[in-house]
């Protein structure tokens, strides 16, 4: 087993993740390793955990973005590694006092028999005008979406919600980063 070549995959995600969030902030995300970095193992990619950053200097959006990647053997009998996101939570939230707006989650496997499939929290602060206003906890309901990558709730935030980006070819980093 190569340490290097585990460690130089786990730099390629890493990469790909700063690269994204480096559009709309000064703050490096870091890296949780397990005790043991051996094939297979969990590692962690955090920007704003526990507590969310706020993008960019006078941003009235605050973030917190989480993947859980997995390294693996490219093939059987190769020594090259390759890491995969198997778990992800994307969580955007508005200083204004409503708290969290919207997470977007996704886990390849749950112990508890969880969702399983990519989704999207709307925060408390979503009140429908119909009868889902019967539904008392409406943000816990898991409204299905298409999986999503880092690069595209930056777009989202840029394009979207207003977030001013720092790096002035953002677009052409988010479209050229690796997902």
């Amino acid at each position: 087993m190569s340490r290097r070549a585990i460690r130089n995959a786990i730099q390629s995600r890493w990469s790909s993740f700063e690269s994204s969030l480096s559009c709309v902030s000064l703050i490096r995300p870091h890296i949780i390793y397990p005790i043991r970095l051996e094939p297979g193992a969990n590692i962690t990619i955090a920007f704003g955990h526990p507590d969310p950053d706020l993008l960019r200097p006078r941003s009235h959006v605050s973030f917190t973005a989480i993947e859980s990647i997995r390294v693996e053997r490219r093939e059987s009998n190769s020594s090259h590694y390759i890491s995969s996101i198997h778990r992800y939570s994307y969580r955007i939230s508005f200083e204004d006092g409503i708290g969290e707006a919207l997470a977007f989650h996704w886990e390849e496997t749950t112990d508890d028999g969880g969702v399983t499939y990519p989704h999207l929290h709307l925060g408390r602060w979503f009140h429908p005008r119909s009868s889902l206003t019967e539904i008392q906890d409406i943000h816990k309901l898991h409204i299905p979406t298409s999986a999503v990558s880092l690069a595209m709730i930056i777009r989202f935030l840029i394009e979207e919600l207003g977030v001013e980006p720092l790096r002035t070819k953002w677009d052409e980093i988010l479209a050229n980063v690796l997902d």
